[in-house]
C-alpha cells in the first residue's frame, strides 16, 4: 500500500489504520484498488494476505526523492562536477521518514506475524523537517557547500500529518532501530561509493 490512498489531509491529521482513505492521484488508487483486490481474494480464494502502508523511507541505496537528490548533489560536489550550490525546493514542512531497513524488517515481521486481511501502517512515528534533512547531509560534507532554495520546486497540497504504527508494534513488537541521522549519513555514504 502507500499513504496516498489517504489523499490530502488536514494540517495535523493523525492517520491510522482506520483513516478513511480518498486517493487523489492514480498512484494513490492503485495502492487503494490493490488493498481492494487483497480483501476479494481473501474472502473468495481463502488466501493469506497482510497489507502494509509504509510512510515515506529512505537510505542507502536509494536514487530519488528529497534525501537521495540531497546526496547525490553532495556527492557531485564533493567530486568537482558541480558548482558548490545544493539546490532544493520548498523544505519548509515536516514529514515522517523511516530508514529502509526497518521497513524491510517490519516486512519481515508482518509476514511472520501479521493477521491475515488486516492493514498495518509502517513507520517510525516522528516527523522531521525537511530543512533538518538538507542540514544533516549538509553538515555530513567535506566541503562548504551554500544552499539555495528554487521555488519552481517542489510539490502542491503538501500539509504535515503524522501516521501511528500502534497496531504494527501490538503485533509485531516492531521498533525502529535507525535514527534519521544515521539514515542519512549511510544515505550519503552508498552515493559517494558508486
Amino acid at each position: 500500500g502507500s499513504t496516498e490512498e489517504f489523499g490530502i489531509l488536514p494540517d495535523g491529521t493523525v492517520v491510522d489504520e482506520k483513516t478513511p482513505t480518498k486517493p487523489v492521484n492514480p498512484y494513490g488508487e492503485s495502492k487503494l484498488a490493490g488493498y481492494l483486490m487483497m480483501v476479494d481474494y481473501i474472502a473468495k480464494y481463502g488466501l493469506d494476505i497482510v497489507s502494509a502502508i509504509p510512510s515515506n523511507h529512505t537510505g542507502p541505496g536509494q536514487e530519488q526523492f528529497l534525501a537521495a537528490e540531497v546526496a547525490k548533489q553532495i556527492v557531485e560536489i564533493e567530486n568537482g562536477q558541480r558548482e558548490p550550490i545544493l539546490v532544493t525546493g520548498d523544505i519548509s514542512n515536516k514529514k515522517n521518514f523511516s530508514d529502509v531497513r526497518d521497513v524491510a524488517r517490519a516486512y519481515r515481521l508482518l509476514l511472520e506475524l501479521g493477521k491475515s486481511g488486516e492493514r498495518y501502517i509502517v513507520c517510525n512515528n516522528k516527523n522531521v523537517s525537511l530543512s533538518y534533512i538538507v542540514q544533516v547531509l549538509l553538515g555530513f560534507s567535506i566541503v562548504t557547500i551554500d544552499h539555495r532554495i528554487d521555488s519552481s520546486r517542489g510539490r502542491a497540497n503538501q500539509t504535515e500529518i503524522s501516521f501511528d504504527n500502534s497496531k504494527l508494534k501490538e503485533a509485531t513488537g516492531y521498533e525502529p532501530k535507525f535514527e534519521i541521522e544515521q539514515t542519512l549519513f549511510d544515505l550519503l555514504e552508498s552515493h559517494r561509493v558508486r
